[in-house]
């Protein structure tokens, strides 16, 4: 797992290849998870539910938006529980965050300010 300012890339421990990648802006949550097969084995996920695009998230007439729901396999439950509570906080902060931010410039707005300067 990978985790930037932007987005979350899950990386295949056997190829390093970037197995799936999901931007902060679009996920919504994740989640522990388990399937059980049917020889009884138990195999623990983490689902990152998020939207397809921001960009293009429309919500027409109370329609759901789509979703993308992939599974990252983990080695037993602790970890599963572990990493989706670790990625809970960092999508929290980074809605935070990008709330703050937003915020700040607006009631500041920084932009008159920097005019006054630039001539």
């Amino acid at each position: 797992m990978l985790v930037s300012n932007e987005r979350i890339r899950i990386i295949s421990g056997g190829t390093k290849a970037v197995v799936t990648q999901v931007s902060l802006a679009d996920l919504l949550c994740c989640q522990p998870m388990q399937k059980i097969q049917s020889n009884n084995v138990t195999l623990h996920y983490i689902e990152l539910i998020s939207r397809f695009d921001s960009s293009a998230a429309v919500n027409l007439d109370g329609l759901a938006e789509l979703l993308r729901r992939p599974k990252v396999r983990c080695d037993n439950e602790e970890v599963a529980k572990r990493v989706s509570y670790k990625w809970s906080a960092i999508l929290n902060w980074y809605k935070y965050f990008s709330f703050f931010s937003l915020r700040l410039n607006k009631d500041l707005n920084i932009l008159p300010f920097i005019n006054l300067f630039s001539s």
